[in-house]
């Protein structure tokens, strides 16, 4: 784990909460702030905490890892989906965003702790002193799923519309399946649309990525552009999220456009952390089934050669196999 120490000149209060504020003090001290970077599972750590006390009571102790992130950071992606939810709550989940909110709460209720969890847009102030520490003024508010839901129900207008979409799918329900469709039973495959947006992500759509859920068999991922475990977790929830990547069977990546591929490095570090977790049995010590095999992935061939780039300096495992050889299975060259 890696810790970055900062000192100051400032109040000696203790109080580094808060957007603004002001210091009475006229004689500044030194301050020592340390940012830790490291993982979440080094820096959650009892040994972790425990090594932190060397540091002495007086130290303050920010936590800025990324699978610490607990903060709703687009305001206006979850408020859709909040509107979207009331509408269509089979299609469009908040459970990730619920879980994301409740969790910000408690953090929010640790803020007077010595060691901080940083949000994302939080901000320590050095200079100048009067406004010196921790301000969390950029950091999101929790959002009221329920009042957003609440001034979609007061629209009459939509309310309307909505009643003439379930009469609509109520009717589409009772029509007999097509031929080829009878006996596929619900729980064959789910089809989920992650992202659609073109190069980069728009303020309603992220980058192009697609989840099969295939249920007791896994799942399989049709282009893994940037932020696609994001998405995962915001449909799913982040424990639920955790369950379906370390499932996952397989990736396809249609053609070497980054916003195809630039979440599949993140992710395939991701599940061997989760299948590490598995391997020694989880947190409560209880005995993990065996690990799954590296995840396999299909795609154009200089795909593979950006995998081993990228393996030479993290541990990747995957098997691949270049999408040419179904319609050209003759060798490639190493």
């Amino acid at each position: 784990a890696t810790g970055a120490a900062a000192a100051a000149n400032g109040s000696n209060n203790g109080n580094i909460i808060g957007s603004s504020g002001s210091s009475s003090s006229s004689n500044p001290t030194k301050r020592w702030v340390f940012c830790h970077l490291g993982p979440m599972s080094v820096v959650s750590s009892s040994a972790y905490h425990d090594w932190l006390t060397g540091f002495g009571p007086a130290a303050e102790h920010l936590m800025a890892s990324s699978y610490g992130h607990t903060s709703i950071t687009t305001q206006q992606a979850a408020t859709l989906q909040a509107q979207l939810n009331f509408i269509e709550p089979q299609v469009f989940s908040i459970q990730g965003f619920m879980s994301l909110a409740q969790q910000q709460t408690a953090d929010l209720q640790q803020q007077q702790l010595q060691v901080t969890h940083a949000a994302n847009g939080c901000r320590f102030i050095l200079a100048p002193f009067r406004y010196q520490g921790l301000a969390i003024g950029g950091v999101s508010s929790v959002l009221d799923m329920a009042a957003v839901q609440e001034a979609v129900r007061s629209k009459a207008a939509v309310m309307q519309l909505l009643e003439q979409y379930q009469a609509a799918k109520a009717a589409v329900q009772q029509e007999p399946l097509p031929a080829r469709l009878q006996g596929i039973s619900r729980t064959t495959c789910e089809l989920t649309i992650l992202g659609t947006s073109s190069a980069t992500p728009s303020n309603h759509r992220n980058v192009s990525a697609y989840y099969l859920d295939l249920f007791d068999r896994g799942g399989l991922l049709m282009d893994c552009g940037e932020d696609t475990m994001g998405q995962l977790e915001r449909r799913y929830g982040r424990q639920d999220a955790a369950r379906r990547i370390r499932q996952l069977q397989a990736v396809w990546v249609s053609h070497m456009h980054a916003d195809h591929h630039g979440g599949l490095y993140p992710l395939l570090l991701y599940r061997q952390h989760l299948l590490q977790q598995q391997a020694a049995g989880g947190a409560d010590g209880a005995v993990a089934p065996p690990a799954a095999a590296p995840l396999f992935i299909l795609g154009p061939w200089p795909l593979f050669k950006v995998l081993q780039d990228y393996r030479k300096v993290l541990p990747l495992q995957f098997h691949f196999l270049p999408n040419t050889h179904f319609y050209d299975p003759a060798p490639h060259p190493p």
